[in-house]
């Protein structure tokens, strides 16, 4: 499962690939542009772990960076590089073993061609380079749901074991320490992993394999559920829900971002949670949202995506298609 098959050229190529991903990561480092505000709430968070202040930020308890990338930055070996140089170690590492689940993955699902095309896509894409030398988790999350996504493939007897529910549940709650939005793609995970051949006994001994992936999730993820029902008192999945959604609709409704900013205060000042302000304006919910979509299809997606991202997923989609006809 956790095996790259090929001949002796395959693998010389996909070594090379491995280098010139390995080259153009570090180039991205060396180049690094100076840290955002989100990069230095981080670092700070990070700083107050290590000096045993707790998971604070400058005002108090942090809601809003979740914990796996500042723990593991927090971990590193202490020498004479900054905060910032191992926040960027932290990262880089996570993007270059992102490699390996994806190619497992593209492997499992369309054949060698479809692993050698995702690699050398991984490889030299730019937003993956450049994401590489942020003190951001975005790396490190798309490293442990490929890992995650690996275990719930099923063998070649159509059945995933319950060991491999269990520690797929295990990593997607680490995903969730890294971005919140890994508790999302973890229950969707499971549910399709379930439905596309989640095991092969029918009735309550089919939902065992699920039933341990959501318990082991629970567990992996209960550390910061915990800590954010005593910081903010209530139950949530992140501190920033409010802020994104409450920053979205004043988006909605003013470009000018000194504006939105003034729009957003009072928003905040006058609701105290997203779901009371839907009730109250469903309405500038709905726009807001319709407003988004196609921003989010149409401009984000495919810049993110960039001609070699776009051409990537046309090649990958027409192998898988061609494997399953055969």
């Amino acid at each position: 499962m956790w095996r790259l098959d090929g001949s002796a050229s395959r693998c010389a190529l996909r070594a090379g690939l491995l280098a010139v991903a390995c080259v153009l990561r570090l180039g991205a480092v060396a180049q690094a542009p100076p840290l955002n505000i989100d990069e230095v709430r981080y670092l700070v968070v990070t700083h107050h772990l290590r000096t045993g202040l707790g998971y604070d930020n400058w005002s108090g308890p942090e809601t809003h960076v979740h914990p796996l990338h500042p723990i593991l930055t927090a971990l590193a070996e202490d020498g004479s590089e900054s905060l910032e140089s191992r926040g960027r170690a932290v990262t880089l590492a996570a993007s270059v073993l992102l490699l390996w689940p994806v190619a497992l993955l593209a492997g499992r699902l369309g054949g060698a061609l479809a692993l050698d095309v995702v690699l050398l896509l991984g490889a030299v894409h730019p937003w993956l380079v450049r994401a590489a030398a942020a003190v951001q988790p975005e790396s490190l999350y798309a490293f442990v749901v490929g890992c995650a996504l690996c275990l719930l493939l099923p063998s070649g007897e159509g059945a995933v074991p319950a060991r491999r529910w269990w520690g797929a549940g295990l990593l997607f709650g680490l995903s969730y320490l890294a971005r919140p939005e890994g508790f999302l793609v973890g229950l969707l995970a499971c549910a399709v992993a379930f439905v596309q051949g989640g095991g092969r006994h029918a009735g309550v001994r089919r939902l065992a394999g699920p039933a341990l992936f959501l318990v082991a999730l629970a567990l992996s993820a209960a550390p910061f559920l915990i800590y954010l029902r005593r910081t903010s008192g209530q139950w949530i999945v992140t501190g920033k829900t409010a802020h994104v959604f409450f920053f979205n609709q004043a988006l909605a409704s003013e470009d000018d971002p000194w504006e939105a900013w003034r729009i957003y205060k009072d928003l905040r000042a006058r609701y105290d949670s997203p779901f009371s302000y839907a009730a109250a304006h469903p309405r500038e919910v709905l726009v807001a949202a319709t407003r988004s979509l196609p921003r989010l299809a149409f401009s984000t997606l495919p810049r993110s995506l960039g001609p070699a991202g776009l051409v990537g997923c046309l090649a990958c989609a027409a192998l898988f298609l061609s494997r399953a006809e055969s």
